[in-house]
């Protein structure tokens, strides 16, 4: 299952969201998603791994 972790921020046309997958008490995988908006609608999406 995936869960936010940590806070969501936002500025101008980035918005930046962590996550972690597994278990809420012991998650598999942790990662941060880096989209940038154009125009209302994502326009990028990266992700890191961690």
């Amino acid at each position: 299952m995936f869960v936010e972790d940590g806070r969501r921020c936002l500025a101008d046309d980035l918005a930046v969201l962590g996550w972690a997958f597994g278990s809420a008490d012991a998650p598999v995988a942790r990662g941060v998603n880096l989209l940038t908006i154009r125009d209302g609608r994502i326009a990028e999406l990266r992700t890191i791994l961690a």
